[in-house]
């Protein structure tokens, strides 16, 4: 697999070096906030914390967080932390949910946020070779600015066409030549329905796309791939952190970089604001024994599927493991919690070929059978508090439709 990268040297920094230029970075910002936003200052005097308390990544959990109420309650200035006549330009968010967050962006900024974005679009195969195609919407969102710099630093022909005007998208896509395409998922499926229908897809030399500002499923990225001929690839990002390029997709797609060098991600519990380990999934598998709740075949041995392309190794749980149960009441209570407002129990890729277990010792027939149904109905009885918020794909769920 080709490894391709805009900043080698950062990109692949050893652990070690990363966590040293982290630590340095973080030290020097929290002396600059300190000494330059009162509001910031406020919070940590609240919490008693200095500067001085902070000697690297390891005392990142001593300062406060900042609210989504904290950045409307600053508005406009309040976490302002350069001057204002160092300051190039603003991208806000757009309030539907409430007072707009603005971001102040100084050249510097706008810099670094540019390297961000290039790393992604070289990542995805994008050189001075390229024709990149801007479709996100320009203005106060950041997401036609972040790619339109990013693909300036690339060195690509860039085609900064905004969104929407679908006619004027196709003419510039099939005139001069767009190779790389940046949207959100939702609208390259739609101009991939419209160069269907209009017989243009011989015309259309894209070979990949760069898709955010809203969820998709893996379904959606490979109804995309399939139907424009690309390789489709996720990038994330958010207006209070810069905008898109705080983490993207490299030809593995198999889960995004975060750009470590410039952003820390953490899990943090949102009850007691407290840091929680990494998730290690090989630990728990062999933690919890695991492995004693998985199908097994007619031999007993482990059946091994492979679901999906970027999936290495996946097991399936015997659906009549009481871990499993336990498992799928706890993340859905979680999601629920969190405000998820639709969950797909039952996808396709799983449920359309119902996987057997034949073992001896789950305390089923050791045959498919009626259990099978009756055993993932059991779950669905647990977990479906508000049968409003379920969803699956129609063959997947055709034996639990009551």
């Amino acid at each position: 697999m080709e490894q391709r990268y805009y900043q080698k040297e950062i990109e692949t920094m050893p652990v070690e070096e990363l966590k040293k230029l982290q630590s340095e970075k973080l030290v020097k910002q929290v002396k600059h906030v300190w000494d330059n936003v009162p509001y910031y200052r406020a919070l940590m005097e609240e919490k008693g914390v200095t500067p001085d308390d902070i000697h690297g990544i390891e005392d990142l959990y001593k300062l406060p967080f900042l609210s989504k109420a904290d950045l409307r309650d600053a508005y406009p200035y309040g976490l302002l932390g350069a001057p204002l006549k160092d300051c190039v330009r603003i991208q806000s968010t757009s309030g539907t949910t409430g007072r707009r967050v603005v971001a102040f962006y100084t050249q510097h900024d706008v810099d670094l946020w540019e390297d961000c974005c290039a790393r992604a679009i070289v990542a995805a195969g994008g050189s001075e070779e390229d024709v990149l195609h801007v479709a996100y919407g320009y203005g106060l969102f950041t997401g036609g600015s972040g790619l339109h710099g990013g693909s300036h630093k690339v060195g690509c022909l860039t085609l900064p066409l905004s969104s929407g005007n679908t006619d004027r998208q196709l003419q510039f896509m099939t005139d001069l030549g767009s190779t790389i395409l940046c949207c959100t998922p939702s609208y390259a499926a739609y101009l991939a329905e419209t160069i269907h229908e209009r017989g243009l897809r011989d015309q259309i030399k894209l070979k990949a796309g760069i898709f955010g500002a809203e969820a998709w499923s893996q379904k959606m990225r490979e109804d995309i791939q399939n139907n424009l001929g690309i390789k489709a690839y996720d990038i994330y990002g958010l207006t209070e952190i810069s905008g898109p390029g705080v983490a993207f997709e490299c030809e593995a797609q198999t889960g995004m970089h975060v750009n470590e060098d410039h952003f820390i991600a953490e899990i943090i519990d949102p009850d007691t604001e407290e840091v929680l380990p990494e998730y290690n999934k090989e630990k728990e598998f062999e933690e919890r024994n695991l492995q004693a709740e998985m199908c097994v075949g007619p031999d007993q041995h482990l059946d091994f599927r492979q679901v999906c392309t970027p999936q290495v190794r996946g097991y399936d749980f015997c659906p009549t493991s009481k871990v499993l149960h336990e498992i799928m009441e706890e993340e859905v209570k979680n999601m629920l919690a969190a405000g998820v407002d639709y969950i797909q129990l039952l996808d396709q890729n799983h449920g359309g070929g119902s996987y057997f277990c034949y073992s001896k010792s789950h305390g089923h027939p050791p045959v498919p059978g009626s259990w099978q149904v009756d055993a993932v109905n059991g779950i669905l009885e647990k977990v479906h508090q508000d049968k409003k918020i379920f969803g699956c794909e129609s063959a997947a769920a055709e034996p639990f439709i009551k």
